[in-house]
C-alpha cells in the first residue's frame, strides 16, 4: 500500500489522477520476456471533507479501498 498526496487538488482533480493511474496499471508491464499484469484498488479522501487529521484521512481511504475490493472495482 502507498499514498499519493495531491496538495490543493479538487475532487475532480483527484478523480482525474485516479483515472490516469488506472490507465497506466491496466497495461502489462514488460519485465525481461514476461508481460506482468498489475492490479490496484484505489481509495480517495479529501481534506477537510473526509477528515481533519492524517489518521482520519487514512481511515477513510482504507474504507474506500475495502469497498472497492468487495465490489471488484
Amino acid at each position: 500500500e502507498f499514498a499519493v498526496l495531491l496538495p490543493d487538488t479538487s475532487a475532480s482533480g483527484a478523480i482525474a489522477m485516479v483515472q490516469r493511474l488506472e490507465d497506466v496499471l491496466a497495461r502489462p508491464f514488460p519485465i525481461a520476456d514476461i508481460a506482468l499484469d498489475v492490479s490496484a484498488r484505489i481509495g480517495v479522501a479529501l481534506f477537510p471533507q473526509h477528515g481533519l487529521t492524517a489518521h482520519d484521512l487514512l481511515r477513510h481511504i482504507d474504507i474506500a479501498m475495502n469497498l472497492a475490493k468487495k465490489s471488484g472495482a
